[in-house]
C-alpha cells in the first residue's frame, strides 16, 4: 500500500499496520548526499531524523550521546560514489551463471516444477535458474477470502512435495539450470494447525498447514536451546505473528545461535545443492521500549546478511553461490551479494508498484547498493469485493520484464497468490518472456564490465542520471528513468495502456535502439512510440561505442516494429 488507498487503510486496519506509508522502507541507511557531491554518512545505528524542510539548511538529529559521522566530498558524483562506498563496502560481481538468462519463480511440488521447466525450455526461454521458494513446504493462509501460498518456515526439504529433490536438482544442473531456494531468520512451530480460525473485528483468517514430510523440525530445538530472541527484561519469547502464522526469530547476537543457524544453512541449503537463495526479512527485530533496541533493530539486517555471506564464503564453491537480501543497514553492501527492493503490489503505482520499484532501484544505488533488482511482476495480490482489486495482468508482467532487462538480475516471482495472476510460463506470456530473457542475456558482457566497476569503484549498475550529467539541473528530481552504465538510457513504461512515452534526453547525441533514429539533444524532452516490447531505450552515441553492446543492439534492431 504505502499510501495508495484504500489498500493502505485496509492493511493498516486488519493486518497489523502492514500498509505503511510512502516513506516506509526495508532499508534504512543514514546517508545524505547533495547535488554538489557532498554528503554525510553516520556510523550510528541509533534513531535518526534528517530534516530537509528548511531551504538552505539540513538538520540531523540522532538519539544518542555519541554521534559518529563522516563528511564526504567528491569532485564529481562518480568520485563521490567511490568515496562513500569505501565506508559502506563494495559489492562483488555476481557469478556468471546468474545473469546469463532468466531465473523463473515456480513452486507447487516436484512434478509441477519439472513440467514448467520443460515448457519453458520448449518455448526457447534462456533459463539461468529456477527459484523454488516452497522447497521446505508451504501452507495456505486465507485472509478476507484471499488464499495465499506461504512458505513453511522449517528449513528442511519437504519430501512429500519434492520426493526426488536431489535428483531433480542434479538433472536441472545437467541442462545448465541452477536451483535457488528460500530462507529467512524465523523458525515456525510445525505443530498441527487444524484449520484454526480467529476472529478479527468480524473479519476472518484461516491458516491450514496441510501434510508435510520433513526429516528434521528445527523450531523446538531452537526454543529449548535458547537460540530464539527473547525480551531482555521479561524473558518472554519474541514471536512474529502474521494473521495466524507464528514463528520465533533467531538471536544473531549469540555466537552459538549464529553457529546453530549456520549449521542449518550448510546442512539443508548447501547439502541439497542450492546455488542460491532469497534471504528474506531481517527488518522485524522488535522495538520494546528501550532506545538500545532501535540500534539493534537497525543492525539486524546487516547481521543477517553477514551470516549468510559467511556460510557461502565457507563453502568450497562459495564464489559460485548467490543470495539476495531485502532488508539492509548502513554496512550491508559489505556482505550482501545482491539486493532486491521488496514486495511490491502487483500494480503500476509510484507508492507501491512497478513505478516504485523503478525508483527504489535507482535511488538505492546512491547508498552503495550497486547490485539491485526487483521481483519481476510484483509480489502481492489481493481482492476485497467493492474495496480493492490487485491482479497481475499480462501487460503488467511484460512491462515489468522490460524494466528487469536493464537491471543486474532477471528474476520472476509467482507472487503470494499465483493462481489468477499472469505468469511467465502462461501460454499468452511465454513468447514475450522468452524474447525479454534473450535481450537480458545479450547484455551479459556489458553487465560484467559494469560489475567490475561496482567492485573497483562502487558505481551502481543502474545509475541516477545525476551520476553522468551533474550539471543538468533537470535530472536531479528524476526517478523514473536511469542510465544502465554510462551508455544506455532507459525509461521504463509504468502506465497501463501507454503506447507513447515522454523521455528526457540530456545534451548530446542519442540513438533510439529499436529504430536507429538519432536525436541531437540540447537537453530536452522527446515523445516516442513505446508499444509492448519496445520501452524507451537510447544509446549515448557521443561516447566511444562499446563492443560489449553489439549483440544487444543487433537484437534490438531486428525486432519488428508496432503494427501499422
Amino acid at each position: 500500500g504505502r499510501g495508495d488507498q484504500p489498500i493502505t487503510w485496509a492493511l493498516n486496519r486488519f493486518a497489523g499496520g502492514s500498509g505503511g506509508r510512502h516513506d516506509h522502507t526495508y532499508s534504512c541507511v543514514p546517508h545524505l548526499v547533495t547535488s554538489r557531491a557532498r554528503g554525510l554518512f553516520l556510523d550510528n545505528s541509533d534513531y535518526t531524523v534528517f530534516d530537509l524542510r528548511n531551504r538552505g539548511t539540513i538538520a540531523v538529529e540522532v538519539l544518542s550521546t555519541d554521534v559518529r559521522a563522516r563528511l564526504i566530498a567528491g569532485a564529481s558524483p562518480l568520485e563521490y560514489m567511490t568515496e562513500v562506498t569505501k565506508l559502506t563496502g563494495r559489492m562483488q560481481p555476481l557469478p556468471d551463471w546468474a545473469h546469463r538468462g532468466a531465473i523463473v519463480g515456480m513452486q507447487g511440488g516436484g512434478r509441477r516444477v519439472k513440467q514448467l521447466v520443460q515448457k519453458m525450455k520448449d518455448a526457447g526461454v534462456e533459463l539461468a535458474g529456477v527459484w523454488t521458494q516452497d522447497w521446505c513446504g508451504s501452507r495456505e493462509q486465507t485472509v478476507l477470502g484471499n488464499t495465499f501460498k506461504r512458505v513453511f518456515w522449517n528449513w528442511d526439504v519437504d519430501k512429500l512435495a519434492y520426493p526426488d529433490w536431489d535428483a531433480m536438482v542434479a538433472d536441472f544442473e545437467g541442462h545448465g539450470i541452477r536451483m535457488l531456494t528460500y530462507i529467512n531468520p524465523f523458525l515456525s512451530d510445525t505443530g498441527p494447525v487444524q484449520g484454526s480460525e480467529s476472529s478479527l473485528d468480524n473479519m476472518f483468517y484461516r491458516v491450514t498447514s496441510g501434510e508435510h514430510a520433513w526429516d528434521k523440525v528445527y523450531y523446538q530445538t531452537a526454543k529449548e536451546e535458547g537460540h530464539l530472541l527473547k525480551h531482555p527484561q521479561t524473558g518472554d519469547l519474541f514471536g512474529i505473528e502474521q494473521l495466524g502464522i507464528v514463528a520465533g526469530m533467531i538471536d544473531l547476537d549469540k555466537p552459538r545461535s549464529r553457529e546453530f543457524y549456520s549449521g542449518i544453512m550448510q546442512a539443508e541449503l548447501l547439502a541439497h545443492r542450492s546455488s542460491g537463495w532469497m534471504g528474506d526479512f531481517g527488518e522485524y527485530y522488535p522495538l520494546y521500549g528501550d532506545s538500545s533496541a532501535i540500534a539493534k533493530h537497525n543492525d539486524y539486517p546487516e547481521k543477517w546478511a553477514q551470516l549468510q555471506r559467511e556460510v557461502q564464503d565457507g563453502a568450497a564453491n562459495g564464489n559460485d553461490l548467490l543470495f539476495f537480501s531485502r532488508s539492509a543497514s548502513k554496512y550491508s553492501p559489505r556482505f550482501a551479494k545482491l539486493f532486491w527492493v521488496g514486495d511490491q503490489m502487483m500494480a503500476w503505482g509510484a507508492n507501491d508498484g512497478l513505478a516504485s520499484a523503478v525508483t527504489a532501484v535507482i535511488t538505492s544505488g546512491l547508498s552503495g547498493h550497486s547490485l539491485t533488482h526487483a521481483d519481476t511482476g510484483g509480489y502481492f495480490a489481493v481482492s476485497i469485493p467493492y474495496l480493492v482489486q490487485y491482479r497481475r495482468s499480462p501487460e503488467l508482467l511484460r512491462r515489468w520484464a522490460e524494466f528487469s532487462i536493464f537491471t543486474c538480475l532477471f528474476r520472476s516471482h509467482e507472487g503470494v497468490h499465483p493462481e489468477g495472476n499472469a505468469q511467465p510460463y502462461d501460454d499468452d506470456s511465454i513468447e514475450a518472456f522468452a524474447t525479454n530473457a534473450k535481450l537480458f542475456a545479450s547484455l551479459f558482457e556489458y553487465r560484467q564490465a559494469l560489475m567490475g566497476e561496482a567492485r573497483d569503484n562502487g558505481w551502481p549498475l543502474v545509475r541516477h542520471l545525476w551520476l553522468h550529467f551533474p550539471d543538468d539541473a533537470k535530472v536531479l528530481r528524476m526517478t523514473s528513468q536511469f542510465m544502465l552504465g554510462p551508455d544506455l538510457l532507459v525509461r521504463p513504461v509504468t502506465t497501463e495502456g501507454a503506447l507513447r512515452s515522454v523521455v528526457y534526453l540530456p545534451r548530446g547525441a542519442w540513438m533510439h535502439v529499436w529504430t536507429g533514429a538519432e536525436h541531437a539533444s540540447v537537453g530536452e524532452f522527446v515523445e516516442v512510440d513505446s508499444p509492448l516490447g519496445r520501452p524507451p531505450v537510447f544509446l549515448r552515441v557521443s561516447r566511444e561505442p562499446q563492443s560489449s553492446l553489439q549483440k544487444f543492439l543487433e537484437m534490438a534492431r531486428s525486432r519488428p516494429g508496432p503494427p501499422s
